[in-house]
This record gives structure tokens, sequence and C-alpha cells, in this order.
């Protein structure tokens, strides 16, 4: 199973420092939650964050179809780290 989770915020709830913002915080309770609960049954998880509602990160650079992951629709170049974001899994004790 894969999961490709997008989220939707505003600029303020972002913050200057969007690692710091709520919505980059709930992307890292939504890897840790599925890790716990569902980390033998999912290959992929993906979190991304963006304030535009036509341009989501984890849907339009994984997902192409709606029964399974295919090769990348539009490139990483697009996450530009003002509009549009990727939340990074928590770092497991195992990698630090």
């Amino acid at each position: 199973m894969h999961m490709i989770c997008d989220l939707i915020s505003t600029k303020k709830h972002f913050g200057v420092v969007p690692e710091e913002g709520l919505p980059y915080r709930l992307g890292l309770e939504i890897y840790r939650y599925v890790d716990a609960k569902h980390g033998q049954s999912v290959a992929t998880c993906f979190v991304g964050m963006t304030d535009n509602t036509s341009r989501r990160v984890g849907r339009d650079i994984y997902f192409t179809k709606s029964d399974a992951i295919s090769r990348c629709r539009l490139p990483f170049s697009l996450i530009d780290r003002e509009h549009l974001h990727i939340v990074f899994p928590p770092r497991t004790r195992d990698e630090e």
C-alpha cells in the first residue's frame, strides 16, 4: 500500500520557517502514525505541503492513476520552498 498526503494551509500557518510551523509538525505526526500503526503494510509514505489548492506536491508529483503510484508526473524541481514544500520523515534513532 502507498500513502500520499497533501496538507493545504496558509502561509500564515507555515510561518517564516516552515519546518517550525504547525502544518510541518502535523506532517511529522502523519509519518510517525503510519510507521507505528501501519509500518509493515505501507511501502511508500509521502507528505507534501502547499498554500495553493490547485497545485499539490504529492498528487502532482507521484499520483498519476487512481489505483497506483507511477513514475513522476512533475519534477521535484517544482518544489520551491515558498508555495510547495516536502515534509521529510523524522529520523529514527538508527539513523542518528
